[in-house]
């Protein structure tokens, strides 16, 4: 329910383009996403929402994962922060 989700998904749906938006519940508000399906629905637009629940040993699991493979990129406008830090 992010606004760079949010906005990759208006731009798909202005497009018309169909496709899914999958997410991860964590602390994502359901009814954003929800309200984010509608949107495309009436405008015709092809657009499907996956949700997936982990347990909070599993996502701990999936965080370790990511932090041990993937390649750390610092984040421009929070110096020390990169996207193996960030909680989501």
């Amino acid at each position: 329910d992010g606004y760079d989700t949010g906005a990759i998904a208006l731009a798909l749906g202005q497009l018309g383009v169909p496709h899914a938006l999958y997410t991860v519940q964590a602390k994502e508000d359901v009814h954003v996403l929800a309200d984010r399906i509608g949107y495309l629905e009436n405008r015709s637009i092809a657009a499907t929402l996956h949700l997936g629940r982990l347990s909070v040993g599993d996502f701990e699991c999936e965080r370790s994962f990511l932090a041990e493979r993937a390649e750390r990129v610092q984040y421009t406008l929070r110096e020390g922060y990169a996207n193996v830090d960030d909680k989501a």
